[in-house]
């Protein structure tokens, strides 16, 4: 374990909070401070229901590279999630020249506003 780096540590953590180990929250709480990793640990307490990390996965909405993994997981934490306060600003970033980005941004609407089945993997 000595030779194992920071980062390596970190990502074996998120991996594990990702397959479900309840054991390493604490550590995923303190990766949230780490804008490195946040967005990953953010997604793997999700995963263990932890409200945690809603208020990095609501920040996230606003970066267009997050916003699709922040919306899904968001409604993995919570099924029920009132998404009506983030929509008026999803809905101006439709006005975006990029297609691509316009995509991303339907898709974040459609998970947030739509079924919570549908932030489910397969």
């Amino acid at each position: 374990q000595a030779k194992t780096s920071p980062d390596d540590r970190a990502r074996a953590t998120i991996a594990l909070g990702l397959a479900g180990r309840t054991d390493v929250t604490p550590d995923l709480h303190q990766l949230l401070q780490d804008p490195r990793f946040n967005a990953f640990a953010a997604h793997a307490l999700a995963t263990l229901k932890d409200p945690a990390a809603k208020p990095i996965l609501v920040e996230h909405l606003a970066i267009p590279s997050l916003r699709v993994d922040a919306a899904r997981s968001l409604r993995v934490l919570e099924p029920t999630f009132d998404a009506t306060p983030h929509l008026a600003d999803l809905v101006a970033a439709l006005g975006s020249l990029k297609d691509t980005e316009q995509v991303q941004v339907a898709e974040a609407i459609l998970l947030l506003a739509g079924e919570s089945s549908w932030s489910e993997r397969p």
